[in-house]
């Protein structure tokens, strides 16, 4: 692809055991990639819309 992240293999102690993560660095991605504005509804309107439907379904 045309974007690419460099990636990293980090080592850590965890419960005396030593773990291994891996790390992708995503700033630069983040800088090009442009925000999404929507707004997710809220649970109340949400809610008020199913009122009184015998019925939910999704696909």
């Amino acid at each position: 692809t045309a974007f690419g992240a460099p990636v990293f293999v980090v080592y850590g102690m965890a419960n005396g055991d030593t773990k291994s993560r891996l790390v992708v660095d995503l700033r630069m991605i983040n800088r090009v990639v442009v925000p999404d504005s929507y707004l997710f509804p809220l649970n109340r309107s949400i809610t008020e819309k199913l009122r009184g439907k015998t019925r939910i379904t999704a696909m």
